[in-house]
Formats: structure tokens, C-alpha cells, sequence
């Protein structure tokens, strides 16, 4: 064979792997839509069955992955104020257990979408606040239950507040003595 042959043949073998290369990689760019669009899908699945936790972590996880996808950066931001709104309706009908656990949810994903939230009626704060609101409700109420001696019913709205405010020790002490109280009564 000669040199002018074998140099032609490198020269077409090099070609068609730079050829091959350049397509893996454009297959390779237009990839993270599609998973950007499958992550849109699952995360609104989550939140139509209303879990809210699954539906954030599905947007963060995605977004760190593809932080330059416009949509679905706007769809997480959408995603957010959904929630935060779902969490405002069951606040103002007084569902204060429904309403301080979505609080929760928010409170305990905001490191992850504090700097997408651009809105200064959302923060940090306004959520505080709003989990402290329905703790501070449903304890007064199941004091009133208490008082009332419906210990069960107190115990029960007492439980509701430890699942979106587990820190609360002057709950965790209601709980207690009631459960004491409710034990003694049934000897």
C-alpha cells in the first residue's frame, strides 16, 4: 500500500470519528431537556396528590442538575408559590395542622429556592411566623379540650402540632401529662 493511500484512509477514519464524536455530543446536550421535562412531569404529579416535600426535592434535585433550564427553573418557582398558596388556603379556613405542616415543608426546603424567590411577601420570616400562628392556635385549642376533659381530642391536636413544630417542649410536657391523666382515668 502506499503512503498516499494509508495517509487518505487515516484521513477518513479520523474524520468519521471526529463526526461520531460531535454527535454523541449534541445527543449528549439535548438530554438534560428531556430529563428536565420528565423531572416538570413527576414534580407535578407530587404536587397534585399534594405531597409537597417530594415535589421540591424533585424540582432541587433536577435544578442542580440543569440550573440553565428556563423552564423548568420557572415551573420550580411556580411550583413554590403553589405551595405556599395551598399553605395560605388552609391557613385562612383555620386548617392550622394542614396549614403549619406545608409551612414546614417550605421552611425546611428554603435553602434550596431562597435565591428563585424574588418576591419580598415571601421569606424566611413570613414562614416562621406562620408555623408559630398555628402552633400557638391549635395549642390553645387543645387546651380548651383539655379543660373541657376531652383528653383524647388534646392529645391528638397536640400531636398535630409536633409534626410540622417538633422543638416545641411546652407541647411535648401537654402531651405527657395528659397521657398520664388519661391513664389514670381508665384504671
Amino acid at each position: 500500500m502506499r503512503q498516499s493511500d494509508l495517509s487518505e484512509k487515516l484521513i477518513i477514519f479520523l474524520s468519521i470519528s471526529l463526526l461520531l464524536l460531535f454527535s454523541s455530543c449534541a445527543h449528549m446536550e439535548k438530554e438534560p431537556e428531556t430529563g428536565a421535562t420528565d423531572t416538570i412531569e413527576i414534580a407535578k404529579n407530587y404536587l397534585t396528590d399534594g405531597d409537597f416535600q417530594k415535589a421540591l426535592e424533585t424540582y432541587d434535585v433536577a435544578y442542580n442538575q440543569f440550573p440553565n433550564d428556563s423552564e423548568l427553573r420557572s415551573n420550580y418557582v411556580r411550583t413554590i408559590h403553589q405551595v405556599k398558596k395551598n399553605a395560605d388556603i388552609a391557613f385562612h379556613r383555620e386548617d392550622f395542622a394542614q396549614a403549619g405542616s406545608i409551612y414546614r415543608v417550605l421552611l425546611d426546603n428554603y435553602p434550596h429556592f431562597n435565591d428563585l424567590i424574588t418576591s419580598s411577601s415571601f421569606n424566611k420570616e413570613l414562614l416562621i411566623s406562620r408555623i408559630n400562628t398555628c402552633s400557638k392556635t391549635l395549642t390553645e385549642k387543645g387546651l380548651l379540650k383539655y379543660r373541657e376533659g376531652n383528653l383524647r381530642e388534646a392529645i391528638s391536636i397536640w400531636n398535630d402540632i409536633l409534626k410540622f413544630d417538633p422543638e416545641n417542649v411546652e407541647v411535648r410536657k401537654s402531651i405527657d401529662t395528659a397521657t398520664v391523666q388519661l391513664k389514670n382515668f381508665q384504671k
